[in-house]
Parts: structure tokens; C-alpha cells; sequence
């Protein structure tokens, strides 16, 4: 029932930031108990990733729920994204460097 909830709020979330042509850097799950106890769970993406297809954001969504373990009785379960960057324009690229203390490029330079 929970993974129903996060698939649907994912699919509109897809369709506000498609709409308002944005993506965004961290995924945001708010979770409140039957108690009106809330909590909030962020996860943001790998340098040159965003969250923006419904997809990554329905995966993302059921991880951060999954690591909070046994909890108790829902009564409200939202998803949003933050750190938000318009669809077009500069975006940061991500170059193939070797992980750090590895052999990588700057290893082999030698001037």
C-alpha cells in the first residue's frame, strides 16, 4: 500500500516539475504517525544527477523509507524535491576521473 502511495505522488511530482520545468538536486520524504509525531528523510543525488522522472524518484522514495525500518501507524506519507535548477541551462558535467588515491589522470601527468 505504502509503495501505491509513493508511485502516485512520484508520477505528480514528475508532472509539477515537468510543468514548471525544473528538476531538483535531493529528494525529500516527510512521514507523520498517527501520533502527528513527523519526520523528514533527504537524499540528494550523485553529482550530475537530478531527480526529475518518476522512476529514480519512486526508487529513491521507497529506499528512504525502507532504511527507517518498523514505524509506526502512517498518516501521511509526501514527497518533494529540493535544491531545484531549471531544466534548461548550465548544468555541472561529471568528468571520469578515478576514484581518489587510485592511479587516475593526474597520476600520469608528468610535464
Amino acid at each position: 500500500e505504502v509503495l501505491e502511495v509513493l508511485r502516485y505522488q512520484a508520477i505528480q511530482l514528475h508532472h509539477r516539475l515537468l510543468e514548471a520545468g525544473l528538476h531538483g538536486r535531493t529528494l525529500v520524504l516527510k512521514l507523520r504517525f498517527a501520533d502527528f509525531t513527523t519526520i523528514s528523510r533527504h537524499a540528494s543525488a550523485p553529482q550530475g544527477v537530478t531527480y526529475f522522472e518518476s522512476q529514480p524518484i519512486l526508487e529513491r522514495a521507497w529506499r528512504l523509507f525502507q532504511e527507517q525500518g518498523t514505524l509506526p501507524q502512517l498518516r501521511l506519507i509526501g514527497l518533494g524535491v529540493a535544491n531545484l535548477l531549471p531544466l534548461q541551462g548550465p548544468r555541472q558535467l561529471v568528468l571520469p576521473f578515478e576514484e581518489a588515491g587510485s592511479a587516475g589522470p593526474s597520476a600520469k601527468f608528468d610535464p
